[in-house]
């Protein structure tokens, strides 16, 4: 008779364990996005083809958006970026560098309708680690991420071996959380 109550008990715990986590996990707000680049698909590099850039040739790999520096201080500008900064404070990146090392950052450069001119002012570094390939940046860092964006602008691997470095991104993501 024990035996059955220690048994029932320890299966109530359990029952109880597995629905907590499971409520745990259906309480976990969804992230939402504003805007996705997917690059592996056909078509998405055009977006990004005419928009501003300095120092990166652009090419369609098929895979990725693929930019190879060709000279220092290489940007891209992001072909849309009308939303709210505190709705959407995640860019999310997925990509590589030929490159790539501690030495380098990613750096984004944002500019606001209140605050319409880029600078250091408002800008989120990022450090680079060794075969990173996910990069989830919360511009929150930055004070002046607020009010409506109006400009965006990725300065993807810059640092000491940024010239020649080919960077190749999977997909960018505008969103309301990091993303895994």
């Amino acid at each position: 008779m024990r035996k059955v109550l220690a048994m029932l008990i320890v299966g109530g715990l359990v029952a109880g364990l597995v629905s907590a986590g499971f409520a745990a996990e259906a309480a976990k707000p969804k992230v939402k996005i504003y805007k996705e680049w997917d690059f592996t698909k056909s078509g998405v590099v055009d977006e990004w083809a005419e928009v501003m850039k300095n120092n990166l040739e652009a090419q369609d790999s098929a895979k990725s958006l693929k930019l190879e520096t060709t000279g220092p201080d290489p940007y891209i500008f992001f072909p849309e970026a009308g939303f709210a900064a505190e709705e959407f404070p995640f860019i999310v990146i997925k990509m590589k560098g030929s490159k790539a090392s501690a030495e380098m950052t990613h750096q984004i450069y944002f500019a606001t309708e209140d605050m319409p001119d880029l600078g250091e002012d408002k800008v989120v570094i990022v450090k680079i680690k060794k075969d990173q390939a996910l990069f989830n940046i919360d511009m929150k860092k930055c004070k002046n991420w607020t009010g409506n964006l109006t400009v965006l602008r990725l300065d993807p691997f810059s640092g000491v071996e940024e010239v020649g470095n080919i960077t190749e991104i999977e997909s960018i993501k505008i969103a309301s959380g990091p993303i895994e």
